[in-house]
């Protein structure tokens, strides 16, 4: 029986490309691993052996060798595949991979799972350079090499996380691209480890056993193996030929095996190579040009506001200073790093380090603006409470992507900031709907805060100024940040009084004495949420609170994603109507 031909590297990166030039989507990441994904896929057995990817965004040639070809231009679509990886969407996912540095920990507990049911399946984990500089990463390689599990862990290694990636671990690896001594002397062992020749592989065995005693003598150090993993590379990640090789060499090799894959994000795609970091994410652009397509918005986003705020209160004091986790472009920091490096510090994938770092910087006298998406700083939550908030330090929050994020989904959505900080002590929340009402709050918490302030805005453009305490009748509508056009339009449907609430924590807002109710509208998860907080405040009013319900909300347009969870204006009036009888 004749092998099934599988689709070429070349026509992988066409697909991938012409489907993210119309859905949008993490392009550059993608078109770097796809030929270690075809290399796997001629190795390894998909439906058999494990494939686990740290994060899901360089999967997409994955899902195309996995039975979701023919509907693959649905990518990110609402009701279409998942932006990242899903097992709900195929068995081949192992598990939801929409954060970083998380797989290592996955794989370590699902070989010790594997081993206790005496099972057979191999074990391989894509990690980026950036992904493996997360401390989580390095707890499990802790794990794994004293446990010797087996499995091969794929080191992908572009030398970018969304932005160039940092620290001494990227330098560490720069090291080692640049050191073939120690590549030519580990693949002599390695291959003479995996000889036919029983001989060969005896006085290989006795030789990596003196070079264990006498390892400064026999080769360079290297972290990986003093971890306990067997080191392979660096391997050229584009030549389908070498990885396949080395990837039959060293698949049934007993322990842990990390291969150092060399790639460039963006391959094959030459204005993704150009700009990796715009082509990270992207959204529909021009293929023939690669001219990213204008928003029809002319309104700026939150993230612009923040930007040029940031950069004005910078100017004007010394001790402000920025840091985020290896998102450096996506928080609006670049403006301010390149008119005071000193004072903007990129820490990489490591949100737990970004905010005990920002404390220590808060007791050396500094202001820290912590700059870091809604979905990630709930990884930070112990030292945002322990180091920052219970000392009562000066610490800025600038949580962006704060509510429903759209097409990315449910790993990105910032759902639960409000759920998991409300609850603090000492720490004040403010949610800004328009473009002064979030300069201005940034204004305060540099200036005029004392302790630790959290500022939550949305990813899309900012909401318009408007705000109507003139009509007559006994309701009103409290639409928090983002929410707040949404709430104009439930306002004016209603006949009812609008406002601005801006101030979560403490709140601020007052209803008027003729209030009977209060119609309050988030894009945070219900429990624990802006509308609890005023029903809790006003017991003798009725509160009637809408926001996103107690499940995971899919990816989809912000349109389509509020219509399906009933956050749509046309619902909320009809829930309303309905209770009020009116």
């Amino acid at each position: 029986m004749s092998k099934v031909k599988r689709p070429s590297p070349h026509s992988l990166r066409k697909t991938i490309i012409e489907t993210v030039s119309r859905s949008g989507g993490h392009l550059a990441s993608s078109l770097g691993a796809v030929d270690i994904i075809c290399a796997l896929d001629e190795v390894f057995d998909f439906s058999h052996d494990r494939i686990l990817f740290d994060v899901g965004h360089q999967a997409y040639a994955y899902k195309l060798l996995t039975g979701r070809a023919a509907r693959f231009s649905s990518l990110r679509q609402f009701g279409g595949l998942a932006p990242f990886l899903d097992p709900d969407e195929s068995p081949a996912d192992v598990y939801h991979s929409g954060h970083a540095s998380d797989s290592l920990s996955i794989a370590s507990g699902l070989a010790s799972a594997r081993d206790l049911a005496g099972q057979d399946f191999k074990i391989v984990t894509v990690i980026g350079d950036a992904a493996i500089t997360g401390g989580m990463a390095f707890e499990a390689l802790n794990q794994i090499g004293q446990r010797a599990q087996r499995m091969l862990i794929i080191l992908n290694d572009n030398g970018m996380s969304i932005s160039e990636t940092a620290g001494a671990v990227a330098q560490y690896l720069s090291r080692i691209r640049l050191s073939p001594s120690y590549t030519k002397a580990k693949q002599g062992w390695t291959e003479r480890l995996s000889s036919d020749n029983p001989v060969e592989r005896s006085m290989a065995k006795a030789g990596m056993r003196a070079k264990n005693k006498l390892k400064e003598l026999a080769l360079p150090e290297n972290l990986f193996e003093d971890l306990g993993l067997t080191y392979y590379g660096p391997v050229d990640g584009h030549n389908l030929k070498a990885l396949i090789n080395t990837f039959n060499r060293i698949k049934d090799y007993p322990g842990p095996v990390l291969c150092h894959v060399r790639t460039r994000k963006g391959k094959g795609y030459p204005p993704a190579e150009a700009n990796p970091s715009l082509f990270h994410g992207v959204g529909s652009f021009d293929v023939e040009s690669g001219q990213i397509t204008p928003d029809s918005d002319s309104r700026p986003t939150y993230t612009q506001v923040f930007s040029g705020e940031a950069l004005k209160l910078a100017a004007t004091n010394p001790d402000l200073v920025a840091l985020t986790a290896a998102m450096q472009d996506g928080t609006g920091l670049d403006p301010l790093q390149k008119s005071f490096p000193e004072r903007c510090f990129d820490l990489g994938i490591a949100e737990e380090h970004s905010v005990a770092f920002a404390a220590g910087l808060a007791i050396g006298g500094k202001i820290p603006l912590v700059c870091i998406y809604s979905a990630f700083l709930q990884r930070a939550l112990d030292q945002i409470i322990t180091d920052v908030c219970l000392p009562k330090l000066h610490v800025v929050f600038c949580i962006d992507r704060a509510g429903l994020v759209g097409h990315d989904g449910p790993t990105h959505h910032g759902a639960f900031d409000l759920a998991y900080l409300q609850g603090i002590p000492n720490l004040q929340i403010i949610a800004p709907a328009t473009q002064i009402d979030l300069e201005e709050a940034l204004a305060y918490a540099v200036d005029r805060a004392e302790g630790p302030v959290a500022i939550r805005y949305a990813r899309g453009a900012v909401c318009q100024a408007f705000e109507d305490l003139t009509r007559q009748g006994d309701i009103e509508v409290w639409p928090l940040g983002a929410c707040f056009d949404l709430g104009a339009e439930v306002a004016q449907g209603l006949g009812a009084r609008l406002r601005d609430p801006l101030w979560v924590k403490p709140l601020e807002a007052r209803p008027d004495a003729s209030t009977k109710t209060i119609v309050t509208i988030e894009d945070g998860v219900l429990q624990n949420g802006f509308g609890e907080a005023v029903a809790l405040a006003y017991p003798d009013i009725r509160v009637l609170r809408f926001g996103l319900p107690d499940r995971f909300v899919s990816f989809g347009s912000i349109t389509e994603l509020r219509e399906q969870i009933g956050l749509s204006s046309i619902h909320i009036l009809q829930q309303v109507k309905a209770i009020l009888q009116v």
